[in-house]
């Protein structure tokens, strides 16, 4: 008994409610939308068809394939240049970091060294009060 295949017509009246729908247009959709029926080749071929007629691009393997490899490389080269000027970026920042916590500790013994100024001179003038006073 022979089986009822889809038609180019179906595969084509799909595809456009699918893409009005808002939803990919892809052979596993299109199949998926017809009940699980028709082949992946058969499905393929006319739905490389419907793309034709609609003046879609359909490239061929090989030529994708290929773009699909130089976008890849370019992809690739880009995360290398990314990848350097971040590095840059972190041994600028941690140079930085490092000069700053240099003179954190400067600041931190002058301080140090102003907090037992002050003690001095407080205690210095204590004792002038008292001397003052006892006058």
């Amino acid at each position: 008994m022979a089986r009822n295949g889809v038609t180019g017509e179906q595969v084509a009246h799909v595809a456009e409610e699918l893409e009005k729908a808002g939803k990919p247009v892809t052979v596993n959709t299109v199949r998926s939308a017809l009940g699980e029926t028709g082949s992946y080749t058969t499905i393929s071929k006319y739905l490389r068809g419907w793309r034709q007629q609609r003046g879609d691009a359909v490239l061929p393997k090989a030529v994708e394939r290929s773009a699909i490899g130089l976008l890849a490389g370019i992809w690739r080269a880009l995360n290398r240049s990314v990848g350097r000027r971040n590095d840059q970026r972190l041994a600028e920042v941690e140079k930085a970091l490092r000069r700053n916590e240099k003179e954190i500790k400067k600041l931190r013994v002058e301080l140090e060294e102003s907090e037992r100024a002050v003690a001095a001179l407080e205690a210095e003038l204590g004792k002038i009060r008292g001397n003052v006073e006892s006058e």
